[in-house]
């Protein structure tokens, strides 16, 4: 997918994105807090674009997928969220890929085995937020596995997905966000990581959802 330049004019807002938006700008942080630690004391914007944070393909295999058991996958997960170090090493740098399937002429997501497979994974490590980089392409597909997608449009640098808003998708979205402020808070992420992060997805939300 194409993503949208950062010089075009911010896209319409979005009911579901700036809920999320507000959850994180709004973060309840402990007042014992403080911002000493491994995170990066500048905002998020310039971190992303600094030279030393290079993407990282978070790859899954159709043989994964298909054998559908999320052990292995979730134990690897869970190395990122072990310590403040690893939360904030790979702060916004994941990209989601699932190899095996380039044969079909669909998105991953519009995929059943797929979706189901991400969700499994969801149920028991709901992080996404935190680690996946904020670009329209990754919440394209973090939104899309999230929820079922009626069609995925890419139209020049905009690129817009139509998604059923469900009742039980709603809520693991509304998970996803709460558990990421959780992790923020037990990992001792300054307040303006959980700030910045929230406008960055949020733009992106409101790009492909307008």
């Amino acid at each position: 997918m194409n993503t949208k330049p950062s010089t075009y004019p911010d896209p319409p807002p979005h009911q579901l994105a700036d809920w999320m938006h507000q959850q994180f700008i709004n973060r309840a942080a402990p007042s014992h807090m403080s911002s000493n630690g491994p995170w990066p004391d500048s905002n998020l914007a310039h971190v992303l674009s600094h030279s030393s944070q290079t993407p990282i393909d978070l790859t899954f295999s159709r043989h994964e997928v298909k054998q559908g058991r999320v052990g292995a996958a979730i134990d690897r997960l869970m190395d990122l969220t072990d310590t403040p170090s690893a939360c904030a090493r790979n702060l916004s740098r994941m990209r989601l890929a699932f190899t095996g399937y380039e044969r079909y002429q669909l998105e991953i997501a519009q995929i059943p085995e797929i979706a189901h497979y991400f969700q499994a994974i969801t149920a028991h490590w709901p992080y996404w937020m935190h680690f996946l980089s904020p670009q329209a392409d990754n919440i394209a597909t973090l939104l899309n596995l999230t929820f079922k997608p009626l069609s995925v449009k890419v139209d020049g640098g905009r690129v817009n997905s139509h998604i059923l808003l469900t009742e039980p998708a709603i809520l693991n979205f509304q998970n996803m966000t709460r558990a990421t402020i959780n992790l923020h808070n037990c990992m001792g992420a300054p307040q303006h990581i959980t700030a910045t992060m929230g406008s960055q997805l949020r733009h992106a939300l409101c790009l492909l959802l307008a």
